[in-house]
């Protein structure tokens, strides 16, 4: 049984019970997703969800499972911590959580590859539809009628 309760009304977490400062309190795996995919999804409602993700070359990654659920806040209670060999994210307590206290997950910091850029992302999408269209074309996947 997770150590934690939320509700389908409001978004949050709520501790089930007593947690001890750094005891995991949830674990999900991620996906992970190149930049240029990752700054395409940070323009969509998932945006918020989204984490840079430590293996390099401005990969991002989409928690999944229960990860949505917990707020995120300035009066933090518990972190995530990235395991990125292990392709999954882990929500770790800071300090000690008292039975029915919310679960408040540290903000994260200002970054620049989750910032939207409707210029950037719409000049990717057509190059990339281009560069497909090409490469269709050049397999015969592609003919026109006439």
């Amino acid at each position: 049984m997770p150590p934690f309760t939320y509700s389908s009304r409001r978004e949050g977490a709520w501790a089930a019970r007593p947690i001890g400062a750094g005891e995991t309190i949830d674990q999900a795996p991620v996906v992970v997703v190149p930049a240029v995919q990752g700054r395409i999804l940070a323009q969509t409602n998932l945006g918020p969800y989204l984490e840079e993700w430590p293996s390099g070359r401005g990969a991002i990654a989409m928690p999944l499972g229960s990860m949505g659920i917990y707020r995120r806040g300035p009066d933090a209670n518990a972190h995530l911590v990235k395991r990125g060999a292990e392709m999954a994210i882990d929500v770790v307590a800071t300090r000690d959580i008292d039975d029915g206290e919310e679960i408040v997950v540290s903000e994260r910091p200002p970054t620049t590859s989750l910032r939207a850029s409707p210029l950037w992302s719409n000049r990717a999408i057509a190059d990339t539809w281009r560069w497909g269209l090409k490469l269709r074309k050049r397999a015969g996947a592609v003919r026109y009628r006439r």
